[in-house]
């Protein structure tokens, strides 16, 4: 009896034991019982994503003139005090530059000598996604840490993309939200998406207070995770307008209505370039529309002869099977657009909703998208879906029938710029 109970004692103590070393093993990494992360310079890197004079809106060098409402010595700031936060506590750094460190491709020389001298590797790369890059990669795996704090430019290009492809290789990724910035006025869908995939939004001051005090970084969830990473594939992309019809845009009092309007001018543009079928859904004349567009063959009208509903479940049965990822434009008369997105996520369709494309009456109404987003839309943009197309800024990594044609188009008949300078969308905060 009495070696049974020494038995069991010895049992009791050693789960317990397990128990601790779990725990111990969690915090090592970054995670605690609490729903927080601690960080430290053991288990946490800093990445600094292309802060380059050409790519600061505002800057005298900058191909970006200013940005209305954004405060870019704020942000840069943010990204100087996470630099100092690096080298404080000698944290792994990695710092990319797009194309070209030397001249506008530089970062300015106030940021540059905060650059962390010990632990710090730095990159020249092409690709949006860091970690196509198999330098940046295997340098963030030779860290051995698993939380990553990364800051930069653009939100809605580089740093999405790389938010993405470090989710996927299953990194905590820590967005810094007021120290990442982008040449348009919609940082928010970018932001709600790296959100949707499993990235935390924080704020630079929580997460410097975090690492100095050791304290837990917590995280409240906003939108509902997705269940699948989107990755925007053009072979399996459609296009899809809805409700843009003379009579739509006659009676529309959306403010941006214009600036709207120019994206999707674009739009049949790239559905050439890109070689992506688009769908227009209309239910009024569209002899002016026709008039105001380039339409390739890519590009196809589709009367709404009983109802929007039916015609859009009419044009998914006749959607090549592998056709299931759906850029979403349109005006939104009587919840239309909104409608029509949960219909295609019904129908297990991956709809991308374009918010600086979606009309609106009065302008857009970001609570009500956001609903939409808790029932697994996803939010995006006209730039996040064009740089999503090609994931590189090397055109002679593009397929060449690409290039050419954007290149003719952009320099040739300058049918399209580009994707910067389309008028600003101002309904969001940056």
């Amino acid at each position: 009896m009495r070696t049974k109970r020494v038995l069991s004692l010895i049992i009791g103590i050693t789960l317990v034991f397990s128990m601790y070393l779990s725990n111990y093993a969690k915090e090592a990494q970054g995670h605690c019982e609490s729903g927080g992360n601690r960080l430290n310079a053991q288990n946490t890197i800093l990445l600094v994503i292309d802060v380059q004079k050409v790519f600061i809106p505002g800057h005298p060098e900058s191909i970006f003139g200013g940005v209305p409402g954004l405060d870019m010595k704020k942000k840069l700031e943010n990204i100087k005090s996470l630099m100092k936060l690096a080298s404080k506590n000698k944290m792994s750094t990695i710092v990319t530059f797009e194309k070209s460190n030397q001249d506008d491709g530089d970062m300015p020389e106030d940021l540059k000598l905060e650059i962390p001298k010990q632990n710090c590797d730095q990159f020249i790369k092409t690709y949006f996604d860091i970690t196509k890059k198999p330098e940046i990669l295997t340098a963030i795996k030779n860290t051995g840490a698993k939380n990553i704090l990364i800051c930069g430019a653009e939100t809605d290009v580089c740093i999405l993309q790389s938010v993405t492809g470090l989710v996927k290789n299953g990194y905590n990724v820590y967005v810094q939200s007021d120290a990442v910035y982008t040449s348009t006025t919609l940082n928010q869908p970018a932001l709600n998406r790296m959100e949707m995939i499993g990235a935390k939004i924080v704020k630079t001051s929580d997460t410097v207070n975090a690492f100095e005090n050791g304290h837990a970084l917590s995280t409240e969830k906003q939108v509902r995770p997705l269940e699948r990473n989107p990755d925007v594939n053009p072979s399996k992309l459609i296009y899809l307008v809805m409700n843009v019809d003379d009579g739509s845009l006659a009676s529309l009092d959306d403010p941006k209505k214009e600036a709207k309007m120019a994206r999707i001018r674009y739009l049949t543009q790239y559905a050439d370039i890109f070689n992506i079928p688009t769908y227009f859904i209309y239910d009024d004349s569209i002899e002016f529309l026709k008039k105001e567009l380039y339409i390739p063959s890519e590009v196809q009208f589709i009367k709404a002869v009983y109802s929007f509903k039916k015609t859009l479940n009419d044009l998914c049965t006749s959607l090549k099977k592998n056709d299931n990822q759906v850029a979403l434009a349109g005006i939104d008369e009587n919840d239309l657009v909104i409608d029509s997105a949960l219909q295609l996520a019904r129908r297990g369709l991956e709809v991308h909703l374009m918010e600086d494309a979606f009309f609106h009456a009065g302008g857009t109404d970001s609570k009500e998208l956001f609903e939409l987003y808790r029932k697994r839309v996803i939010p995006s943009s006209f730039k996040m879906i064009f740089y999503d197309h090609h994931e590189t800024s090397a055109l002679e990594e593009w397929p060449k029938e690409w290039a050419d044609l954007y290149l003719y188009k952009i320099d040739i008949t300058k049918e399209i710029g580009w994707v910067e300078t389309l008028p600003f969308i101002t309904d969001f905060p940056v």
